[in-house]
């Protein structure tokens, strides 16, 4: 996925302070953030000594035992984002601290090298998540805790779990993603207000504690393998609950003598579990604010009683086929989800819902909408698209960023008339491109493999890239060795824990919509910049809603930006162009991860590849370094594909090819603030660049180097290195790119797409390719190409 976020330096002696600081009102304690020369601050003649400590995110290996000599006064100490295997045994000198963060390090020795934590009491604050620690030990002696966050510490789940019950004044405690394979209620305080437990796969019950939660307001149990028989005793202990989150677990009911229980709730997730049936009671609980069950089983929805403070209700992604009229007794709604059914029609007694300010009614098979809509007049956001509509006396509809909402407007006394959507859904008619078969030397079968292997190999780079994007070189060494990834190794953390276990990322996402544009083209086969922006944004807000996507993950700061402008959907171009005239310096990655497809289409004419890749590249990256980076791979595509069996040639081709889009009047078209002496300067600055990076071996691209991961040219360089360095082997080349970290998934993106067309299909790994979790899906986009290029 795109990256191009950077972070700022602090000069040498330059002490920058924390932005919360102004929000934080007199006589609060002054806070210092420091990145460097923390031994200079703390051991100086500063008449004012500081109470808190940030030397985050800075790359430290070691913090030396003097440094905390005089630093008796420190009551928060922040660790986070190092690389820190142990601790210094002078930590043990801060006998004031209370607040302690030490996340997302590499903590992993031996007991003795946690010594610190054994002798710091006065602790009330602890972070200690994204670690190995070998050993918990240590939270025996903090009897003062009240908050302890520990998630994603797979060391969590061995026998050896520590008993938390004689913590009596604990509050919060995190332990979510910490592969647990149970978890003992005896062994917790019932001091808790804060409990999550979600993300374990290994519970699958949640055992009757020995006595009452009775404070115990937030309860997260989602992504467990917990069943209905399981969680209702348990549920019975525990009578303050505010906040309750059951998300895809094994729960199919939820017995209504829970009622009690549940009565101080305001949100219910009980989304993607095994629900046939609406639990009709819930609706009724006197401070229930919002009920999610999108993703069940649900067909219809029975007679409701009235609520007065349900303001949202999700169903998205259920079975219901006629429009519940139940529904209309909660009058209190001001948000209702229905998308992904198969509603064919909606009552004409919606209206009644007077309170509506949001209404989803996206992928179902409505054919028309009823007037009284336009009672609504508190409605701002209404979401109809992928619906099959024929009848055009409809309200009055806009397209609204962000994320293509549709903005239902109210006209009095007018004609009701639709502007119908740009977009072109594909026919089952999928038209012909008239392949050219003497356009290349391959035999018709190789040429099939060949694409195959570019499509399936970009997604299963990108799948298993994900496995290291956005960690350092040090730490995917670390989790992952030298052996070749397996789907089934990945470090199950909040960020990759978004996806399911191999599943590709935005990267192939959006190339797939490429691919769907093609599929509905005329036989010029050229890109609508506002028919792909169109599809790009409806993407960014539903993802693909038949694979249960809730939207577009992953995108990349300068996508954001250009879909957030307001000529978008007009004018695509020229919103990417304003987004890039800001700087003249976003070239991020986010436009060549998704353009290896422009090179199979119609990849006999050169130019008829050359306009497409440049008109995706477009929508969203202006910056002829994206440009040039797009066309070079599109290229080498084409090539492969033509028959060019010498990579040298190939490379070479697609220098020429690239390069007169970094000409000085290239840039000067771009922008009028563009000038003469600047466009030359940068023209011959990315020239030297764009060679540099086509010919560099895998490690002389520095994928993983800070605040240049998402660089187009690294992006692009990935690809050819690849074939270069590793082209008689899928996994060694995927696996080199993987553990140079960085922007790993979109990296693997490009390189699986070069290398898979170079090798070809029957010669990926079969266990990558065959795991995907959805490769039948992908299969069937690819059979359609082929289908549609007439190749056979």
């Amino acid at each position: 996925m795109g990256a191009g976020s950077s972070t700022k330096k602090a000069e040498p002696g330059l002490k920058v302070t924390d932005p919360r600081e102004r929000f934080m009102a007199n006589p609060q304690p002054k806070i210092l953030h420091l990145r460097a020369q923390a031994n200079h601050i703390i051991n100086g003649n500063s008449k004012e000594k500081e109470e808190q400590l940030d030397l985050s995110r800075h790359a430290l290996i070691e913090l030396p035992s003097t440094l905390w000599k005089q630093a008796d006064w420190l009551k928060t100490l922040v660790l986070s984002y190092n690389c820190l295997e142990t601790l210094s045994p002078g930590m043990g000198n801060l006998k004031n601290l209370t607040t302690l963060r030490i996340n997302n390090n590499h903590l992993h020795k031996p007991v003795e090298d946690l010594f610190p934590l054994n002798h710091m009491p006065q602790l009330q604050t602890l972070d200690i998540s994204w670690n190995l620690l070998p050993t918990y030990e240590f939270l025996a002696g903090l009897t003062n805790l009240t908050h302890l966050d520990a998630h994603n510490c797979p060391s969590m789940s061995e026998p050896s779990f520590p008993d938390l019950s004689h913590l009596k004044h604990l509050r919060y405690l995190d332990l979510s993603q910490c592969q647990l394979p149970y978890l003992k209620w005896k062994s917790l305080p019932t001091s808790l207000v804060h409990l999550d437990i979600s993300v374990n796969e290994g519970i699958t019950s949640l055992p009757i504690p020995s006595e009452p939660f009775k404070k115990l307001n937030f309860l997260n149990v989602s992504f467990t393998k917990v069943t209905s028989e399981s969680a209702t005793p348990f549920l019975k202990f525990c009578s303050s609950l505010k906040i309750l989150k059951l998300r895809q677990t094994l729960i199919s009911e939820f017995p209504e003598d829970l009622r009690e229980n549940l009565n101080s709730a305001t949100i219910l997730d009980l989304s993607i579990c095994k629900f046939t049936e609406f639990p009709h009671w819930l609706v009724s609980l006197p401070s229930l604010e919002t009920l999610k069950l999108s993703g069940n089983e649900i067909s219809s929805i029975p007679d409701l009683d009235t609520s007065k403070t349900l303001k949202d209700l999700q169903l998205r992604w259920n079975k219901i086929s006629e429009f519940p009229v139940n529904l209309l007794k909660l009058e209190s709604l001001t948000n209702l989800d229905l998308a992904a059914n198969d509603l064919v029609e909606i009552s004409d007694n919606i209206s009644d819902l007077c309170n509506l300010t949001s209404l989803n009614l996206s992928h179902n098979r409505l054919t028309k909408l009823p007037l009284s809509l336009a009672k609504l007049t508190k409605l701002n956001s209404l979401h109809i698209d992928e619906n099959p509509f024929i009848d055009k006396e409809l309200i009055p509809l806009y397209f609204r960023h962000p994320f293509c909402n549709l903005l239902l407007e109210h006209i009095s006394g007018k004609p009701f008339t639709l502007i119908p959507s740009k977009r072109k859904f594909v026919s089952h008619e999928i038209p012909s491109v008239f392949f050219d078969k003497a356009s290349t030397k391959l035999d018709h079968d190789v040429v099939i493999d060949k694409i195959y292997g570019a499509i399936f190999g970009q997604a299963i780079g990108d799948a298993i890239g994900l496995a290291t994007e956005f960690l350092n070189i040090k730490q995917a060494s670390f989790y992952y060795g030298a052996e070749p990834v397996k789907y089934s190794d990945f470090l199950l953390d909040g960020h990759r824990r978004r996806w399911q276990r191999a599943d590709f990322t935005d990267d192939t996402d959006q190339m797939l919509l490429i691919l769907e544009q093609f599929l509905s083209f005329n036989e010029k086969g050229k890109i609508d910049q506002p028919g792909y922006a169109e599809t790009l944004l409806r993407w960014a807000y539903d993802g693909f809603i038949e694979l249960g996507d809730s939207g577009g993950m992953g995108i990349g700061s300068t996508v954001k930006a250009v879909l957030a402008h307001p000529d978008f959907l007009n004018d695509p171009k020229s919103a990417a162009t304003d987004v890039w005239s800001v700087g003249f310096s976003a070239a991020a990655n986010g436009a060549v991860m998704r353009t290896a497809i422009t090179g199979i289409y119609k990849f006999w004419q050169e130019n008829v590849v050359i306009q497409n890749t440049l008109d995706v590249c477009q929508v969203t990256h202006v910056d002829p370094r994206c440009q040039a980076s797009c066309i070079a791979v599109a290229i080498a595509i084409s090539e492969m594909l033509k028959g060019e069996d010498d990579f040298s040639a190939i490379t070479r081709k697609a220098l020429e090819t690239s390069l007169p889009f970094l000409e000085p009047s290239v840039y000067m078209k771009l922008s009028n603030k563009m000038t003469s002496e600047k466009a030359h300067e940068l023209s011959a600055q990315h020239i030297i660049e764009l060679k540099k990076y086509l010919h560099a071996d895998i490690k002389e691209l520095a994928l993983g180097d800070g605040a240049s991961i998402g660089y187009t040219f690294k992006c692009m360089g990935a690809g050819f290195a690849a074939v270069r360095d590793s082209g008689s082997d899928f996994v060694s080349g995927i696996q080199k790119i993987l553990l140079q970290a960085g922007d790993a998934d979109t990296n693997g993106a490009v390189a699986g797409a070069m290398l898979g067309c170079w090798l070809g299909y029957s010669r990926l790994p079969k266990e990558w390719v065959e795991g995907l979790v959805h490769h039948d899906w992908l299969k069937s986009k690819v059979d359609d190409l082929i289908k549609a290029m007439k190749i056979d």
